[in-house]
Order: C-alpha cells, then sequence, then structure tokens
C-alpha cells in the first residue's frame, strides 16, 4: 500500500509548519529551508542542511529532536518516504491485471477511505481553519478562487457555496486571460483560494505567489505532502488524498471544504441569511424547477393531488 497516511504520524513538512510558532530564530530558518525548497533539501547531510540555513550542525540536530526524531537519519527515513510518495506517478499506481470487482474491494476502498478521512480531520488545524474564515468573512477582501487540472471542480464547488453567503467572490478559470486579469486587479485587499495537490500545477503556484507578492493573502487547499505554496500560505488545509489506486481521491478535501464553509456560515450568519434568501429567489427565477420552487412557499399539498394516471404531477396554483 502507499505511504500515504504514513501510519498515522503527521508528515513531517506539516509538522514543521504548524511547530513554527514553538521554534527558535535558529530553528525557523532551517524550516524556512526545507519549506521553501525542493523536499529533496531533507535529504542533504546535517552539515549541507546547517550550511544552507545559516546555523550551527547542532542546531539542526535540536531542530529535528524537536519535530519528535531522535536521530537525523530517522528524520532522513520519514524525508525520503515523503519524497516517494510526493513523485510517484498515476502509472506506476495503475493496476497490473484487470479483474472484476469484488466485495473485498468495496470493503478495502471504503476501509482506505474511513482512514483518510478520520486522520485528515483529526490532523485539521482549528487555527488554520479560523485564519482562513476571518479572511472569507471579511467584506473588504475580494476572493479568487482556483485549482488545477482535477482540483478546479473543487475550487468551483467551494466558490458556488460561498457566493450564496457574500459578494465578491469568483472562480478563476485555467485561461492565461483569465488569470492575468484577475492577477492584475489583485491588491492587499485580495484574497485567493488555492486548490493544489500532488502533481503540484506550476501554473496554481505561479497564480498563487503573485497574488501574495501583490500583497494579497492566500490560503492553500492541498495534501499531506504540502503544495510547494505552503510557505507562501496564511493557512494551509491538508487533507489525505492517497489511495492505492492511480486516481486520488478528494473525499478527505471536500470535508475539509465542508468544515471550512461551515466555519464561515457560523461568522456571518447574522448578516449573510439576507443575501442567502435574496439569491435562493433569484435561482428560482432564473433556473426554474418545474413545480419546485427552492424555497418551501412554493409547493403546496395540492401539488401532489393525484390525476389518476398512476402517477404524481406537480401543479402550480
Amino acid at each position: 500500500m502507499e505511504a500515504s497516511l504514513l501510519n498515522g504520524r503527521v508528515p513531517v513538512f506539516e509538522n514543521i509548519r504548524r511547530r513554527l510558532s514553538d521554534m527558535t530564530t535558529a530553528e525557523r530558518k532551517i524550516a524556512r529551508v526545507l519549506l521553501g525548497g525542493p523536499a529533496t533539501i531533507g535529504l542533504e547531510t546535517s552539515t549541507k542542511l546547517a550550511r544552507q540555513a545559516g546555523v550551527s550542525g547542532p542546531t539542526v540536530i535540536r531542530f529535528v529532536n524537536h519535530l519528535g526524531f531522535a536521530t537525523y537519519m530517522g528524520f532522513q527515513e520519514a524525508v525520503r518516504d515523503e519524497v516517494i510518495a510526493r513523485v510517484t506517478t498515476p502509472v506506476e499506481l495503475f493496476p497490473k491485471a484487470s479483474g472484476a470487482s469484488g466485495a473485498a474491494d468495496v470493503q478495502d476502498l471504503s476501509d482506505a477511505l474511513t482512514t483518510a478521512l478520520s486522520e485528515t480531520l483529526n490532523r485539521l488545524s482549528s487555527e488554520d481553519i479560523d485564519a482562513a474564515a476571518e479572511l472569507l468573512v471579511d467584506p473588504k477582501q475580494k476572493v479568487l478562487i482556483f485549482g488545477g487540472w482535477f482540483s478546479s471542480s473543487l475550487a468551483q464547488h467551494f466558490c458556488a457555496m460561498l457566493q450564496e453567503l457574500r459578494a465578491g467572490v469568483e472562480f478563476v478559470d485555467d485561461s492565461a486571460s483569465r488569470r492575468v486579469a484577475a492577477l492584475c486587479d489583485a491588491d492587499r485587499r485580495t484574497t485567493a483560494v488555492a486548490f493544489d495537490f500532488r502533481r503540484y500545477e506550476a501554473r496554481t503556484e505561479k497564480l498563487g505567489r503573485a497574488v501574495v507578492e501583490h500583497g494579497g493573502k492566500l490560503i492553500l487547499f492541498t495534501d499531506q505532502w504540502l503544495s510547494p505554496l505552503a510557505d507562501a500560505a496564511s493557512a494551509v488545509l491538508p487533507a489525505s488524498v492517497g489511495t492505492a489506486r492511480p486516481f486520488e481521491s478528494y473525499v478527505s478535501t471536500m470535508a475539509v471544504v465542508e468544515a471550512l464553509t461551515a466555519r464561515v456560515l457560523d461568522y456571518t450568519s447574522a448578516t449573510s441569511r439576507s443575501r442567502f434568501e435574496r439569491y435562493g429567489s433569484l435561482v428560482d427565477t432564473m433556473v426554474p424547477h418545474p413545480g419546485f420552487g427552492r424555497g418551501l412557499g412554493l409547493v403546496t399539498e395540492s401539488a401532489f393531488a393525484p390525476t389518476g394516471r398512476n402517477e404524481v404531477t406537480p401543479r402550480h396554483k
């Protein structure tokens, strides 16, 4: 089985990011080198890592001890596992033999997804959820949401929910013209929400970093190995996505999306209700559903009166 859940242990780079506030100045220098560069930096010797961070060798050893590793070798073994998981391609995970799916396969998948969901929610940082929600509920902040090849669907889903709760939320598709236009208007009153997962996409990283360089803030949805954007984000929301199949599972990520949406709703329920109701009314007008309105007031008992044709036909008043 792929090393996607790391036996319940918090992944190394996520652990580093979480402990930043507890580190000494020298330890934070090491953390910035590890989080801001390629993951393979952690496979360098302690002497080379110390040199890159501008600290002493003993400081590097204290740093890995702080992370819970007894030795630097133990730290490197954990980093190596994560590097391998990051670079594993879908082709390598593709089944070598075809066959009919059985109950055992379904149960295996169920177990894997249940474990991934449980570990994701148990590791989810309330501080990051709160930080992300506070940015998203600020009416002065415009929100740009974007993703990658598959994760754009998650970005669109999240965008659609936020648009019902507040104004100034836009989905940015992957067209160059749209991304340039979004960046042109980005400033300190911009919050970008990026979805970036294994086989991290250069276009996603480029746009996310550019928004931050323009003074904006970044919220990042990513996997347990952390997108390269993690070092630039104000809030990082990782989820366990790896499976033993060639396609990632975004079940856990969707749960994190729902958790953040719920927190935004908690913060804005007093002010967002009127927009939510107005939005629903416009949906009923612009996207009519035969016999059914989004609001309960449009459907009455008489709408379901028997017609004598062994079916139920919705009828308006």
